[in-house]
């Protein structure tokens, strides 16, 4: 690349769609059987998720999640790799809620082929309404 030059812009390395979708999870701990809560998850990738819930969950927690679309039910082990205040839609001031990002670090292949339906069939719908 020649000196001066813009950089190449990075891009992830999984395809993320923008999505609702309803979901429970817990967070893991050896110690205790914690209960299930319900974020709500703002988007989707072959690797991660983005949610939101009231409270914050530091970096580094490990959560158990099964993320429900229509007929699929995808088990899944992630844990929190950005936390963040959430800000309004206007991007001009923070609400009451917190915005996380969840790497996925255990998951079936049948699973992962869950998630990898659910990313098509937003693709494709997003392709053909750019037609």
């Amino acid at each position: 690349m020649e000196e001066g030059a813009a950089s190449p812009k990075v891009s992830r390395k999984f395809p993320r769609v923008n999505l609702s979708l309803r979901a429970d999870s817990r967070i893991l701990v050896s110690d205790t059987n914690p209960e299930w809560f319900s974020p709500d998850i703002k988007n989707l990738g072959g690797g991660g998720l983005t949610f939101t819930f009231p409270a914050p969950i530091p970096v580094g927690t490990q959560l158990q999640m099964q993320l429900h679309h229509y007929k699929d039910n995808i088990d899944l082990i992630g844990t929190i790799v950005w936390t963040k205040k959430t800000r309004d839609r206007d991007g001009l001031r923070f609400t009451s809620e917190f915005t996380s990002g969840i790497e996925f670090t255990e998951i079936s292949n049948d699973n992962l082929a869950g998630i990898n339906r659910i990313l098509n069939t937003y693709l494709n719908t997003s392709a053909n309404q750019n037609i």
